[in-house]
């Protein structure tokens, strides 16, 4: 089986294909930690510069950012309640 030109080129193009959508891929993966990054959050520098490494620490800190703003939601909302009930047992209150 002899391999032909066209044959090595396709390899070539599907290869420059590959790595572009891989330098894509790592773009959105860097917006992703910046948008993290400015909203508070501190987000570890990976070991090894791999789409694992640096996919599971942007989980963990998505993961701890979206816990962390329910939280302070929840938080709220039960200040609101008690400040509501409070109202309602106080004498003149607003």
């Amino acid at each position: 089986m002899s391999v032909t030109p066209k044959a090595i080129q396709d390899l070539l193009d599907e290869l420059e294909a590959s790595k572009k959508s891989r330098l894509r891929a790592w773009a959105v993966l860097q917006r992703i930690r910046a948008i993290l990054s400015e909203s508070g959050m501190v987000i570890e520098q990976p070991s090894k510069k791999t789409f694992e490494s640096e996919g599971a620490i942007l989980e963990r800190a998505l993961t701890k950012c979206i816990r962390d703003r329910h939280d302070a939601l929840k938080a709220l909302a039960d200040a609101a309640r008690r400040a509501g009930r409070l109202r309602s047992i106080t004498p003149g209150a607003p």
